[in-house]
């Protein structure tokens, strides 16, 4: 989903799929962020 210019966030909604959210940065940064699983 794009979430803003140059940002977009790839996000899942079900928790017993794979549970890995995270985001993309583009433009001059060109970044994935995957934050991880909290526990």
């Amino acid at each position: 989903m794009k979430y803003r210019e140059d940002i977009y966030v790839y996000e899942w909604a079900n928790y017993f799929d794979n549970n890995c959210n995270s985001y993309y940065i583009g433009g001059n940064v060109k970044a994935l962020v995957d934050p991880g699983l909290t526990r």
